[in-house]
């Protein structure tokens, strides 16, 4: 994040200094140049911003595909990370925390989406 930091400061005193040279050799755009300078101003501490951010965040997550490709690759289903307890109605159905072994060569990827755009993909492993 120092990094970051001494690069967005870098940045914000270039800018400073050209509105400055800038303010000095003109006459009447004062105005402009000070529009100007507030908007690269910003868009320096928008992109320090966002860089800090991603720096925060952690490592990308697998997608729910990617994820799918490498059980199939493995051999091994991977459990629920987030289960505690199946409903009652679902007493029949095999679902566990723990890696299973997979009883099919089709993968079910589902994806929840914003706003009810859900999607529900079958993937198959090639018997090659």
């Amino acid at each position: 994040m120092n990094r970051i930091m001494a690069r967005a400061i870098r940045r914000g005193v270039a800018v400073t200094a050209a509105a400055g040279i800038a303010l000095l050799a003109s006459s009447g755009a004062h105005p402009i140049v000070l529009d100007v300078y507030l908007l690269c101003i910003g868009a320096v501490i928008l992109l320090a911003l966002v860089r800090v951010t991603r720096a925060q965040a952690s490592a990308q997550r697998a997608s729910p595909f990617d994820v799918a490709l490498a059980a199939m690759r493995s051999n091994v289903v991977p459990g629920i990370r987030t289960l505690e307890q199946a409903a009652p109605e679902c007493a029949e159905l095999p679902l566990s925390r723990a890696a299973q072994s997979p009883r099919s060569q089709v993968a079910l990827v589902l994806c929840r989406g914003f706003a009810g755009t859900d999607a529900a993909l079958l993937v198959r492993a090639s018997t090659a």
